[in-house]
């Protein structure tokens, strides 16, 4: 997860970041900001971004009643006792965590 802003004046100024982000990461950020600021989206600000490369699918279970209200984050560190590198890893052991 990276915390960033965009402006015009400034350029890219990455707020907030758990490893170092590299210049390719750098510049697929400022793609993404531009393109979604040219489609409505107010991402220039204080948003958080996650740089992903290929999606996985899982089946992350929720147990309790009830729907989820609005955006359900989750820190990996929290449900699984070690996270892997490999998101295919992770992605098979969500499949035998739940949540409420």
């Amino acid at each position: 997860m990276i915390q960033a802003d965009l402006d015009e004046k400034n350029g890219l100024i990455v707020k907030n970041s758990k490893f170092p982000v590299t210049k390719e990461q750098e510049q697929r950020l400022v793609e993404a900001i531009k393109e979604s600021v040219s489609e409505g989206w107010k991402v220039a600000k204080d948003h958080r971004f996650f740089l992903l490369t290929d999606f996985v699918s899982t089946n992350f279970k929720k147990t309790s009643p009830g729907g989820i209200f609005r955006v359900r984050f989750f820190n990996l560190e929290d449900v699984l006792s070690e996270v892997p590198d490999d998101i295919k890893i992770i992605a098979e052991q969500l499949k035998t965590k739940t949540w409420q």
